[in-house]
């Protein structure tokens, strides 16, 4: 029996594919067992039952995304599951499982997608066979920021008092003072806003500079209470608290 691995990283799926060519099954394991100890029984030799490892290693054809545990997003855990799957001859996930774990909700979570994993069969002298794979399946809070979208949710012009004359080139700056509950950690959060379009974030805050209008935009604030300020030189400090809703875009001047 071989005991080589291989591995490579499968293109757009989330993890590690291990194939243990050392682990191939012809038949089952109690098949393939049963024929060693008749043909040791016979006189036969050890080379007309050995296992061989597979000609062509499975390929991930329909990768299933799990779904990321709500109480494990809250809480920041992230990392890979280490599974062991047993592939049958059409390329189905017979079982699944947990060599390495990290909670009990993301080690169901990935063993319930891999699942209903497809596979392109292994092949063994042309023929499709059984084999055990192991997948690594990584969870990843950035990618799962990904999925916030991009939407002006608070947007506002600064004017000059008295004479109303727009303050262009101004910092306008919003402190995430009290948010409301977010499904990803507020860093993780903050941290996918950071790179959408005119704005940059600092700690707790928020920042943007006005246009040639004086007006200013952020995108995709967290819900909750935040404190809207403008420390411009030449200019006296403005100051305003405003409420964030999911779903709302609020207009401030």
């Amino acid at each position: 029996m071989r005991s080589s691995v291989s591995r490579y990283r499968d293109r757009g799926t989330h993890g590690v594919l291990i194939v243990l060519t050392g682990l191939l099954l012809f038949g089952s394991s109690y098949t393939t067992a049963a024929r060693a100890e008749d043909s040791a029984r016979s006189g036969g030799s050890a080379g007309e039952n050995e296992v061989l490892a597979p000609d062509v290693e499975p390929e991930l054809t329909d990768f299933v995304s799990a779904v990321y545990p709500e109480r494990e997003l809250r809480e920041g855990v992230e990392g890979e599951v280490l599974l062991q799957l047993l592939l049958n001859e059409t390329g189905d996930v017979d079982s699944v499982w947990v060599v390495q774990g990290l909670t009990a909700g993301l080690d169901d979570a990935a063993r319930a997608a891999a699942l209903q994993f497809r596979f392109r069969p292994a092949m063994a002298q042309g023929v499709p066979v059984p084999v055990y794979v192991q997948f690594a399946y990584r969870f990843s809070l950035s990618e799962q920021a990904e999925a916030i979208e991009d939407v002006v949710n608070l947007r506002g012009q600064l004017r000059e008092r008295g004479t109303r004359i727009p303050v262009t080139g101004a910092l306008v700056v919003a402190r995430i003072a009290a948010p409301d509950p977010l499904p990803l950690p507020l860093p993780v959060y903050l941290a996918r806003i950071a790179v959408m379009p005119g704005q940059f974030v600092e700690e707790d805050r928020v920042s943007v500079y006005t246009d040639s209008t004086g007006t200013f935009a952020f995108h995709t604030l967290p819900p909750g209470k935040i404190v809207v300020t403008s420390p411009n030189s030449g200019y006296e400090p403005f100051e305003s608290t405003e409420t964030i809703t999911n779903g709302e875009r609020l207009e401030a001047t």
